[in-house]
Order: structure tokens, then C-alpha cells, then sequence
């Protein structure tokens, strides 16, 4: 994973020259636009900024030469991660992201140190607020890449939008099955992961790249393809994790798709194999408040005597194994194919 940390160094630097530039050009509206600039430097530097990095990675495959548009896309990218978290923190009432407190957790703490009315409302409408700024700025620096013809620009901002939109969309669906009380099918379940996840988190970087370096739409679209694999892979391992590493390992409060009641496939097959009785265990832990360590105990126990940690293993290698064969398709050298496949390995493997 170490490319990803390299591309890190790069991106973070045109992000604090970006908004050190907008800090000075912008009018001045009130004291919270340089408090607000620099949160959110703050925020995309605790990030592993995968996204903006797997642009950069995917335009070095085809490009001998990182030129400074595709680091200006990756930044793009990360500023539009950081919008989505931010808002997403507030609809699942997260006051935690990477061990500190929530984008609009910060914003209630200050408004309970000045004494000011409601501190979660004001906490929350001030994300919001963060979260849409984060929005534009990203596209400010998407309207502007360097030595890109004027036709790509647009042909890029529309596939990012699109893009974005499926996201929105997907989140919607999320929302609304944490509110539901039936369960939802394999198949909506499935969809979801590609298009909240998958799609966004690794289709999009991929295609953000191989736009940029100009190559062939067959092998963009195989790109897009392996993304989804890839971003679903990612996603059922972060459900994996979610419920079987401690907070800190993971930054955010361990078992919190257990306390939303998020309708992930682990919860999925588990309904799948329990009788009733166990059924209505689950019904009381899943969307519970308050989540005793007994109780998270218990559910891991349930993964493992039900054989659906064992069904996660499977479904990860099937993704894996079809990962591989579309790498091994893709017009690259060896040396690069074994790159991307040794990333690949190190992210089905990952610990968090």
C-alpha cells in the first residue's frame, strides 16, 4: 500500500495550497470560513485518501509521467470523500471518524464552549453546511485541470456527477432500510454495496485515471468492472471489521452497524441460518442504543458457530479470483500487473 502514501504526500500538498488560496480570495463572510478551511485540511489529512490515491494509481499504469492534472483529480476526489463523511456522520448520528470527533461533533463542542443555543442542532446544520462547501470546491478544482482539453473536462465533470448521483441515491436506500422493519433481499442489499461502495470508491478513481490518461474505452470499461469487485470486496470487509475489531483499531465505535441495525450481507446470512428464537435475540441487538460487550460477544459467536464467517472467506476469494482475471487481462506490463495484484491481495487482507 505504500504507493498510496506517496500519492498522499502530493494530494494533500495541492489541497493546502488550494485552500490557502481560497482563504485569501474568498470575501470575508464571517470568522467561521478560515475556521472551516482548516477543519477540513485537518480532516483530509487523517484520511488514507484511497480514492484519490487509486486515481493517481490507475493514471500511472497507462502514463510513465504523473503529470499535475491527475493529482488535482485525486484531490477532487478526496475533498468529495470528505463532503459524503461528513454528511454521512450526521445521518448515522456518528460522533466519532478516525478516532476524533465527527465533523459536526466539533461544531456541537464549540457551540457548547460559546454558550450557544441547541449545540447538536447547530452542530449538525453546520456540517451540512461544511459538508456542501466541501461539494463545490471539489468541482472548482475538477472545472479547472491542467492541460486538459476543454471537451475531456466536461466529458469527466458529467461522469463524475453521474456518479455521484447513484451515490445519493444508494445512501437514500440506506436510510431507508435502517428504518424498515422487513429485511431486504440479497439482490438490494447487493446493489447498494456497488453503488454507495463499490462504484464510488473504486470504479470512479479508476475511471478518473484512465480518463485522464486517454486510454481505450474497452479497457476503461474492464477498469470500471474491476472496481466493482474490488468495491465490493472492500465493503464486506469493512462489515467484517466493523464487528470484530475494537474502536481504536478502527477509529469509529466498534460494532456500529450493529447499533444502526445496517443491513449488511454478514446480518444477511446470519437471519439466513437462525431459528426464530435467535431471531428475536437478534431483533433486540440489531438497532439496540446501547450495545453491551455481551452482546457483541454474542453475535461474533453467532458468525462463527453458523459458518458465516466461513461464507464471507468464500465470497471474498470468489471476488478476489475474479479480480485477478480481469488485472490479468488489462494491457500492462508484468511488473505492473503484479503491483496492482499485490495491492489487491493487501486490501482483501487488511486489519483496518
Amino acid at each position: 500500500m505504500d504507493f498510496l502514501k506517496e500519492y498522499k504526500v502530493a494530494i494533500l500538498d495541492f489541497i493546502k495550497d488550494f485552500l490557502h488560496q481560497k482563504k485569501n480570495n474568498f470575501p470575508f463572510i464571517n470568522l467561521w470560513q478560515e475556521d472551516f478551511l482548516n477543519k477540513l485540511y485537518h480532516y483530509a489529512q487523517g484520511g488514507k485518501m484511497i480514492r484519490g490515491g487509486l486515481a493517481c494509481f490507475s493514471y500511472s499504469l497507462f502514463q510513465e509521467e504523473v503529470k499535475p492534472c491527475i493529482i488535482q483529480g485525486g484531490a477532487a476526489l478526496e475533498l468529495i470523500q470528505a463532503a459524503l463523511l461528513i454528511h454521512d456522520d450526521i445521518m448515522d448520528q456518528d460522533n466519532l471518524r478516525r478516532g476524533e470527533p465527527s465533523f459536526h461533533a466539533q461544531y456541537s463542542l464549540k457551540a457548547s464552549q460559546l454558550s450557544l443555543n441547541q449545540p447538536q442542532r447547530f452542530g449538525e446544520s453546520m456540517g451540512i453546511c461544511a459538508g456542501d462547501i466541501s461539494f463545490f470546491l471539489a468541482f472548482d478544482i475538477l472545472s479547472n485541470l491542467l492541460e486538459v482539453p476543454h471537451p475531456l473536462r466536461i466529458h469527466i465533470l458529467q461522469k463524475i456527477s453521474l456518479e455521484l448521483s447513484l451515490v445519493g441515491f444508494a445512501q437514500m436506500g440506506d436510510v431507508y432500510f435502517e428504518a424498515f422493519k422487513g429485511e431486504p433481499s440479497l439482490e438490494e442489499i447487493t446493489r447498494l454495496y456497488q453503488y454507495k461502495t463499490a462504484r464510488y470508491s473504486f470504479s470512479l478513481p479508476f475511471m478518473l485515471g484512465g480518463l485522464l490518461a486517454q486510454i481505450p474505452e474497452s479497457v476503461l470499461s474492464s477498469l470500471i468492472l474491476l472496481g466493482e469487485k474490488m468495491g465490493v470486496l472492500f465493503q464486506i470487509t469493512d462489515d467484517e471489521l466493523d464487528i470484530f475489531q475494537t474502536t481504536k483499531e478502527i477509529g469509529k465505535n466498534a460494532g456500529s452497524d450493529i447499533t444502526k441495525n445496517k443491513k449488511t450481507l454478514l446480518r444477511y446470512w446470519l437471519y439466513q441460518k437462525c431459528h426464530q428464537e435467535e431471531k428475536d435475540y437478534l431483533n433486540k441487538v440489531f438497532g439496540s442504543s446501547c450495545l453491551s460487550e455481551q452482546d457483541l460477544n454474542q453475535v461474533q459467536n453467532m458468525l462463527e458457530k453458523k459458518g458465516i464467517l466461513s461464507q464471507l472467506e468464500k465470497e471474498k476469494t470468489h471476488l478476489l479470483n475474479q479480480s485477478k482475471e480481469i488485472i490479468e487481462q488489462l494491457p500492462l506490463t508484468n511488473l505492473k500487473k503484479e503491483a496492482f495484484l499485490d495491492f489487491l491481495q493487501k486490501l482483501a487482507f487488511r486489519k483496518k
